[in-house]
């Protein structure tokens, strides 16, 4: 409102020195012209501090539209006031630009490199939990419907880590407000501060609660990042440079070392070594956060896929793994006189592994699923993330067939076979019949009900008063609203405006490009047997 008020305040003024001098010769235009220049500086002079020590990223981007519109407005008027506004408001714009990168900056060092979560910030899988919330309860002491008010307090972004959360509202207020060349070195920043944010929690969770949670955390979250960054549409490739002072600490070392060099008139004389030697080099490093994500992402997956594979078919792939041992020569077959002289193939061990088991399978799959239901809403990422485990453990299931087929083989032990053969279309079945449409557990009732911390964008950042001396970007378009970037008509719905969440495919959606990526993520998994 300030600068709108000070732009059509001037030009008005100009407007009317204009009109009223119309007679005057070519002295009185020079004049004139000085007049309008002193007056725009006046703007200026009145304006500039105010941006300077503006630290609110909302009202500098509200300032920045409202300057390129009257940048704009000046670049239609060809005559003398409209030049002299335009030139005034473009360096008003570098200057809100600047201030705004550097607010831009201190976010990302304080709420997202260096965030300390507290416990409730720590608190997965409770967080995720909709029902049962003290929000709920207050609503309907109050008369508030219950859905109403559990739609009020478990939106979606409620259950995001803040880091990330703090990384998406930073990217969707710049993305219009600054150059793009610009917004592409914040968004690599970001994003890769945010991924390693997401790591350090992982570890704690998994301390914590369970490995699960902490790798079922993290996928949810880079998934999250990962599809809130498509509608940008930009590059995170970057060259980092430094300066490498090794050779100039070295060349300090050869000229402390070698006094006697310093009066030489050669090559040698240990000044010239200095100044040749002493030059610092520039080290080059290639850094994309975008791979960075995808193969934090990827990692998160294999290890969830090979610890539930292993809670569920350990003792079968023992046994299976044991037995390979007594192979035919370089084929496959199992060699049968061998493999009936061991103990572990024995009735009663291998009853022993095949109960074992049945019931890992028995007691273990139902959570599993549940906890996978808690963190990923999507049928089809659960799908995708459980069909490697079902894999490996049909795969075992195969392979001990295999050896009760070669081990069991006479008429005395047929009724053991029959037993444990049941026992293994009992372990088949389970993991084949299960449920990705099963709706999220609810919350356990002798669990605590933590209150939710109110959601809301990042606090206004408080900074010195005067703004670092640093490039400054070329005018930008208007401001984007709260997680709404609309960097390209193409993308627009991906990224809606607040309160409506953007569309997320693999974490609480059913996209199926993001579900192709997702089975690219966890392709790379070690296979197990093919099942029967």
């Amino acid at each position: 409102a300030i600068v709108r008020r000070a732009s059509t305040s001037s030009v008005g003024s100009m407007d009317s020195a204009n009109g009223g001098s119309g007679g005057v010769g070519g002295g009185g235009t020079a004049g004139l012209h000085v007049m309008l220049v002193d007056l725009c500086n006046t703007m200026y002079a009145a304006t500039r501090p105010f941006l300077i020590h503006q630290g609110d990223l909302d009202t500098l981007c509200q300032t920045v539209a409202a300057l390129q519109e009257e940048v704009a407005a000046q670049q239609a008027t060809p005559d003398d006031a409209g030049q002299a506004v335009e030139t005034i408001l473009s360096r008003l714009v570098q200057d809100a630009q600047e201030r705004l990168i550097y607010c831009a900056l201190l976010v990302l060092r304080d709420d997202i490199e260096s965030f300390k979560p507290t416990s409730a910030d720590l608190d997965y899988p409770s967080r995720l939990y909709a029902p049962e919330t003290p929000a709920v309860a207050d609503a309907a002491a109050a008369g508030t419907s219950g859905s109403t008010a559990a739609s009020l307090s478990h939106s979606l972004y409620a259950t995001w880590y803040s880091p990330l959360r703090n990384t998406l509202v930073l990217l969707s207020k710049v993305y219009r407000a600054v150059d793009m060349s610009v917004f592409q070195d914040l968004a690599g920043e970001a994003v890769g501060l945010c991924t390693d944010a997401l790591k350090r929690a992982s570890v704690t969770i998994s301390s914590a609660q369970s490995p699960d949670d902490g790798d079922l955390f993290l996928i949810k979250h880079l998934l999250v990042l990962r599809e809130q960054l498509t509608p940008f549409d930009i590059n995170f490739a970057a060259i980092k440079r430094r300066l490498d002072f090794s050779s100039t600490r070295e060349a300090l070392s050869n000229f402390v070392r070698g006094p006697g060099r310093m009066f030489r008139w050669s090559r040698e004389n240990a000044f010239v070594s200095l100044a040749k030697d002493a030059v610092p080099r520039v080290d080059e490093q290639s850094v994309d956060s975008k791979k960075e994500l995808e193969d934090a992402l990827k990692s998160a997956c294999n290890r969830f896929i090979l610890k539930s594979a292993s809670d569920l078919s350990a003792p079968l792939v023992g046994l299976a793994t044991k037995a390979k041992a007594f192979r035919r020569g370089d084929t496959t077959e199992l060699d049968a006189e061998q493999l009936k002289a061991q103990s572990f193939v024995q009735t009663d061990r291998l009853t022993e592994t095949i109960v074992e088991s049945q019931q890992s399978v028995e007691t273990l799959l139902g959570p599993l699923m549940d906890k996978m239901s808690l963190y990923l809403e999507s049928p089809a990422t659960k799908g995708i993330l459980f069909k490697p485990v079902q894999k490996k453990v049909l795969g075992a299931v195969a392979e001990v067939r295999n050896i009760l087929n070669v081990v069991l083989t006479d008429a005395a032990s047929q009724p053991d076979y029959v037993k444990l053969m049941a026992l293994l279309d009992s372990i088949q079945t389970a993991m084949t019949t299960v449920d990705f449409d099963a709706p999220p557990p609810t919350r356990p009732k002798n669990s605590a009900v933590p209150r939710p911390k109110p959601v809301a964008p990042p606090a206004a950042v408080h900074s010195p008063a005067a703004s670092p001396a640093a490039p400054v970007p070329k005018a930008a378009a208007a401001p984007a609203e709260k997680f709404a970037p609309a960097p390209a008509p193409a993308a627009a719905a991906v990224l809606s405006s607040i309160p409506a969440p953007a569309a997320l495919p693999s974490a609480n959606g059913s996209a199926a490009a993001h579900d192709h990526h997702l089975q690219n993520d966890v392709s790379a998994a070690p296979a197990g047997p093919a099942p029967p």
